[in-house]
């Protein structure tokens, strides 16, 4: 229990400590941890003279004064509290309004004036030194719900999602992203083993105790092996007070680990914004959705976040995110969102100039939709000059520069963006995504079979797998894939990427079979390929004809796609690559 301000979050530590040494129990003992934590808020801690009647009562008023719940009852400053500490060492033990002790008793006192001391000493070398420990990871775990309620996840995970966003606005801290700590929302694990999987120094731990009209949380700053509590806090705020909150903990906990802000760092802080209450619970519900890939939810919540508050810039970021989300995945086709997807990215700049989400979703709009990679790439720039940790920005922008075909920058940051989201496929299969269009295609074989270990059912993952023996020489491997996953049968890409697999085994065929199966408004450059490969020069661009009219976001692959090699000589690839912008000089 620690105070937002101050040292009096170190006095109740210093508090518990000697309660323990004097008493050789807990003054908040409980069966599990959830148990204390109610314990803590809700009970008063018995008083040390009923455990141990030797105790002067003196003491006893100290230790009960330093574990005070109301922190405008407890000691003010650390130092205040060794005041009386040392007047009561130099009284042996007594006050004006304590007798003094029987010779009997002498022996107690003194061994409580050592203890006195020792706590004193442990103070300037354990409390002191813990603050200034310095870590450079940090992972924080889902919001735990202790509330009883059920129904509002979104607002603890979005608690969580605003936390890590908060501590990724500090260039010299890597931050794990959601997508990996959300792996542990269901399957707790020991603290020391978290930190492991992740490579992380330090671990934030949240309990919401308490959700009406005012919300109740608590949040653990903990180094996890030794396991040790650096920090802990109360809140009790309005769901419109959290954006601020979580900028506040950030900084309180960056303190606590020694790292001193910049200038920019603080500016970035600065700009936190207090917002509509029903707005911003709106707002939790859109993201909740957003995040989980529920992209037609999510645009109407965000929808609905505006009816409540037009000026509320994330989302209008959000709702420019999700129609793109809707185009990528076959939802929307690219001329439906256009206008919007850059009317609504445009729309959050100007209500938030700093806003990283927003010049992302511009990028974003620039790439797909526009095909106008110069702005596109000085968009990703600007998000990554204002929070270069910002997973969104590492990911779409590294995308980018793999389209380009500059894949140095393309894998470093895919690099990146893999330390930060460890535990995700995507992450994963972003890296061999990345090394598969490089050319490199042991590499991608490797980080390939390292995702199919996170998930081995996942249809792209394999589609590439299979992809990557065939383009390894490996026809009998790459077959194996697409019979036993049976991606003949699959809709997007699966189908798409087995016909190509049998054509580049030779099984001509085989491969125009699954073209014949194909859904042709979805897979008209999948086909394209398929031709390619099989030499069919006129079927593949009569296909890639079809993909730029509908403004296909695929053909954002013709300048590296290598099955694309038989046909690029060709004077009508060459006006496709002009076409789509591949050709301008200002961004090649």
């Amino acid at each position: 229990r620690g105070e937002t301000v101050g040292h009096q979050s170190d006095i109740w530590s210093l508090g518990v400590v000697l309660y323990e040494m004097i008493t050789g129990q807990n003054p908040f003992k409980a069966e599990y941890e959830q148990a204390v934590i109610h314990t803590i808020l809700n009970r008063e801690p018995e008083p040390v003279k009923n455990i141990r009647k030797d105790v002067p009562e003196k003491l006893d008023w100290i230790i009960r004064k330093a574990l005070e719940k109301n922190p405008t009852d407890r000691y003010q400053s650390m130092d205040e509290m060794l005041s009386d500490l040392k007047i009561f060492i130099e009284d042996g033990g007594t006050s004006d309004k304590i007798k003094r002790p029987k010779a009997k008793k002498k022996k107690l006192i003194q061994v409580a004036i050592t203890i006195l001391l020792a706590l004193s000493i442990t103070y300037v070398f354990y409390f002191q030194s813990t603050q200034k420990q310095s870590f450079d990871s940090i992972a924080v775990l889902p919001f735990q719900n202790l509330t009883g309620e059920q129904g509002k996840e979104y607002i603890m995970d979005g608690m969580t999602d605003g936390l890590i966003n908060e501590f990724m606005k500090i260039n010299s801290l890597r931050v794990i992203s959601r997508s990996s700590m959300m792996t542990y929302k269901d399957a707790p694990k020991p603290l020391k083993d978290i930190a492991r999987e992740l490579d992380v120094d330090i671990l934030v731990e949240g309990v919401f105790l308490r959700l009406d009209d005012k919300i109740k949380i608590i949040v653990k700053l903990i180094k996890p092996e030794p396991e040790d509590r650096i920090w802990v806090d109360e809140y009790e705020v309005t769901i419109d007070d959290i954006p601020i909150l979580q900028g506040n903990i950030a900084q309180i906990i960056a303190s606590k680990i020694n790292i001193q802000l910049t200038r920019q760092e603080e500016n970035r802080f600065r700009n936190i914004k207090q917002v509509n209450p029903d707005a911003y619970e709106r707002y939790l519900l859109a993201y909740y959705h957003f995040k989980n890939y529920r992209w037609s939810k999510a645009v109407e919540e965000f929808k609905n976040t505006l009816k409540i508050d037009s000026t509320y810039a994330p989302a209008y970021s959000g709702l420019s995110q999700g129609l793109l989300g809707m185009v990528h995945w076959g939802i929307l086709e690219p001329e439906d969102a256009a206008v919007d997807a850059k009317r609504f990215a445009l729309k959050a700049i100007s209500l938030d100039t700093a806003l990283v989400e927003a010049y992302v979703a511009l990028g974003a709009t620039f790439e797909y939709i526009d095909w106008d990679f110069f702005n596109a790439e000085k968009q990703y720039k600007k998000a990554l000059l204002l929070n270069p940790n910002n997973e969104n920005a590492i990911h779409r922008a590294s995308g980018f520069y793999i389209y380009q075909g500059r894949f140095a920058e393309g894998i470093s940051g895919r690099l990146r963006y893999r330390e930060l989201d460890p535990l995700s496929i995507f992450s994963q299969f972003g890296l061999a995504w990345a090394y598969w269009y490089s050319g490199n295609y042991e590499k991608a074989l490797q980080e390939l079979k390292k995702a199919l270990t996170m998930n081995p059912d996942n249809i792209e993952t394999n589609c590439f797998l299979g992809l990557t023996y065939s383009h390894l020489g490996n026809h009998t491997e790459a077959l194996n894939i697409v019979r036993e996953q049976r991606l003949y049968e699959k809709r997007y890409p699966g189908i798409g990427i087995a016909s190509q697999i049998y054509a580049l085994a030779g099984l001509r065929k085989e491969a125009l079979e699954l073209v014949d199966k194909m859904d042709l408004t979805i897979f008209d450059y999948e086909i394209a390929l398929t031709y390619s490969i099989l030499g069919n020069k006129d079927k593949a661009f009569e296909w890639l004809e079809k993909c730029y009219q509908r403004h296909g976001t695929n053909m954002l692959g013709l300048k590296i796609e290598p099955d694309f090699d038989p046909i690029r000589s060709d004077p009508r690839f060459q006006d496709l690559l002009k076409r789509v912008g591949f050709l301008d000089n200002k961004i090649d």
